[in-house]
Order: structure tokens, then C-alpha cells, then sequence
């Protein structure tokens, strides 16, 4: 799949400040956006003309993605299967914007221009092994025995970078690195990442006896790298018990209702972490955070960013 979308992001139109939605319903209806001679009006009473951020919106968000499924069967014996199961998947973005000067009003200006451009690549894979052995026993006793394994991967990273007063506005031109201004805080790059992984063993016992007395046990052994190194396991046990009574003697004769059963289950689940690990302290260096050193502010400085979650 390959996508090249131009304009807003998703994540600008649900910020009221982000879009130009709020400013067009703010804008005097019966107010033209253009004077006669192109340039933007400003709105009576005050507010942004909304089309100032629609001209000026110039970016490229291209979304590269490769995904496959790949399964297999096998079935050795009679009432015994294997299934297999591979998806992997590959990702690459590549997002440039160029953030030009404009001047539209007291209230509305853009000085000098900024050139963003960021990359990021991630992939991730799954991986299924699955056993299940079904049989009838003295043409009573139905089971069905499953056992499985699952395991998965996944890492991204990204770097961008962005560069205040560029000497042209031509696209051609935007590729150079170069700058009127070469200060700290007018040529910054960053980059971040995150990866995780996750296994798992599980298994599941189905029993009935004629079809009429139902029994279902399962369990699962949970492995996941969000979690702390200590807390990074946990079981889950769960169990049904299941009556058909339509399946009696006694509701052969009561045509009223062809079908029910009385059932009563017991589990529990658990809930994965977010990613990012939240179980560590994390240290940014934004450009906001300059200390100064002699009187002279002309150090960037490092500040806690979030703090550790015990998991």
C-alpha cells in the first residue's frame, strides 16, 4: 500500500487551534477571503482569515506498507492438525514540509521560514504454532485437546530535522543544507524509537458428554517486554461448565423452545502496558530547556521527561 496525502493531518483537525475549521466558522459569513487584489482580508472584529493556513499548508506525508499472512495445515493423523502462522509486516514513512513567511495582518504572520522533513521505518512479525487433537470415545465422550505457542516483534525508529531561515523557497532549492541562520535552536535534529517483543503459551481442554454436559478449561502463560524485568509473566486460568437441557428427555415434548443451555464461566484476563517503557525514567533535551553558563545563555540543558512506572 502506498498513500500520499497532502494538507491537514487527522491529528490537526481534533486540536480546535490546529485546523482552520474553527476560524471559518468564526469568519463573518457575507466577508469575501481575498481583497480585489489576491491578498488575504482580515476578518471584521478581529480572528484569522482561515484561508491564510490553507495556502500556505505546502507538505508531502508518503505512507509505504507491506503486510503478508502466510498459514499452513497439517494434518498427520486422523483427528490430529498442526497450524502454522507467519505475519510480517514492513513500514517506511517519509513526511517534508516547508513552513514559508507570510504576513497577514498584525495578528497573523509568519517570520522567516522553517524546512521539516522527517524518515521512520519500522517492521514486526507473528508467529503462530497451534496443535489440536480431536476424538470420540465410546460414542459419548467428545474432546478436543488444543496447545499453542505465539510469539511477536515489533521496532520503529525515526530522525527528523528542521532548518529555520532558508535562502530560497524554490522546491528544488529545499534540498540543500544550508541556512542564513546556523544558531542551536535554527538547526535541530531528533530522533526516537521503541520495540518491544511478546510470547505466550496457551492450551484449552473441551469436553461433553453427549453433546448435553459441556466442559471448557483454558489457560495461558503471557510473556510481555513492557513490563519491568520482574513483572514481565503472568498466568491466566479460566474454566465453563455448560447444561443443554433441550437436549433431555424431558423437553422432547415441548415444542415452545428448540434450544437452551444453562452456562456458568470463570477467568481471568490481564491487560498489556503501554509501550515506550514505562517501567524506566526517560532524560529530553528540548530547546526550550537552555541553561546559561557566566551569564551567557548558550547551553541546552536536560530535564526529566517522564517518570518511572512501577510494573
Amino acid at each position: 500500500m502506498y498513500t500520499l496525502t497532502n494538507g491537514f493531518a487527522d491529528w490537526e483537525y481534533s486540536g480546535y487551534y490546529q485546523n482552520p475549521v474553527a476560524p471559518a466558522l468564526q469568519m463573518i459569513p457575507f466577508q469575501p477571503a481575498y481583497n480585489e487584489d489576491g491578498n488575504w482580508t482580515e476578518p471584521y472584529g478581529g480572528g484569522v482569515n482561515p484561508m491564510v493556513a490553507i495556502d500556505m499548508k505546502d507538505n508531502d506525508m508518503k505512507r509505504h506498507r507491506l503486510e503478508g499472512n502466510f498459514s499452513i495445515i497439517v494434518t498427520p493423523l486422523k483427528g490430529l492438525s498442526y497450524t502454522g502462522r507467519f505475519s510480517p509486516s514492513l513500514s517506511f514513512d517519509d513526511d517534508k514540509e516547508f513552513l514559508d513567511e507570510y504576513d497577514a495582518g498584525a495578528t497573523n504572520k509568519r517570520l522567516g521560514n522553517e524546512l521539516v522533513q522527517r524518515m521512520s521505518l519500522g517492521n514486526s512479525w507473528n508467529l503462530q504454532n497451534i496443535v489440536t487433537y480431536t476424538n470420540t470415545f465410546h460414542n459419548d465422550h467428545n474432546i478436543t485437546v488444543m496447545a499453542g505457542h505465539e510469539a511477536g516483534r515489533w521496532w520503529w525508529h525515526d530522525i527528523s530535522g528542521r532548518r529555520s531561515d532558508m535562502p530560497s523557497d524554490q522546491p528544488y532549492l529545499l534540498y540543500f543544507s544550508m541556512s542564513t541562520n546556523d544558531t542551536l535552536d535554527k538547526q535541530v535534529v531528533e530522533g526516537d524509537g521503541d520495540e518491544g517483543r511478546n510470547y505466550r503459551y496457551f492450551g484449552r481442554l473441551n469436553y461433553d458428554y453427549k453433546s448435553k454436559y459441556l466442559l471448557t478449561v483454558n489457560v495461558s502463560r503471557d510473556y510481555a517486554s513492557n513490563f519491568g524485568p520482574m513483572n514481565r509473566a503472568g498466568t491466566f486460568p479460566s474454566f465453563s461448565l455448560g447444561w443443554k437441557f433441550t437436549e433431555e428427555a424431558f423437553m422432547s415434548n415441548m415444542n415452545f423452545i428448540n434450544f437452551g443451555k444453562i452456562r456458568f464461566g470463570w477467568g481471568q484476563t490481564g491487560a498489556n502496558a503501554k509501550g515506550g517503557f514505562p517501567y524506566l525514567s526517560t532524560v529530553v533535551t528540548p530547546d526550550g530547556y537552555m541553561y546559561a553558563v557566566n551569564g551567557i545563555v548558550a547551553n541546552i540543558g536536560a530535564a526529566p521527561d517522564k517518570y518511572p512506572i512501577h510494573l
